[in-house]
């Protein structure tokens, strides 16, 4: 694997678990909290979450962006978080849809609607990092 996308994984590794940690962390914990079923958020969820896990997850979330915007010769900050916002609402609106159809973790449909525009600001940072890193000083080339 080409040296430029591993280091655009570890950027955007780093840049996706700090921006977690401010979106979902922060920002609006107590509104995700208020909207889910409370058997989740008492008995089902970790008090403390796992915090290397969650990187090595935001590793291999990264990876994946900047493995298929190698492929699809995304080279800047505009397109990279045009294509990782895409990605994010379809497939955070899958998942939360599949989720909703299996299960009562959500109390209502509009916390859906919430986390699929947050993952899609997620995804746009990320993916617009990513793409910035990809295609830096090719202007100059």
């Amino acid at each position: 694997m080409k040296t430029q996308v591993l280091v655009a994984t570890l950027i955007g590794a780093v840049v996706a678990f700090l921006a977690g940690w401010v979106l979902w962390g922060m920002l609006t914990m107590d509104y995700y909290e208020s909207n889910m079923n409370e058997l989740f958020v008492n008995e089902i969820s970790r008090p403390e979450p796992i915090l290397w896990m969650i990187f090595v997850a935001q590793i291999f979330w990264s990876l994946m962006l900047a493995y298929l915007f190698d492929q699809m010769n995304i080279r800047d900050f505009k397109e990279g978080a045009k294509c990782g916002a895409m990605i994010c609402i379809l497939m955070f609106l899958g998942m939360n849809l599949m989720l909703q159809a299996q299960s009562e973790m959500f109390t209502n449909y509009t916390i859906i609607a919430v986390d699929v525009l947050l993952n899609a600001v997620f995804g746009a940072v990320v993916g617009g990092v990513i793409g910035w890193w990809l295609g830096r000083g090719q202007a100059a080339a």
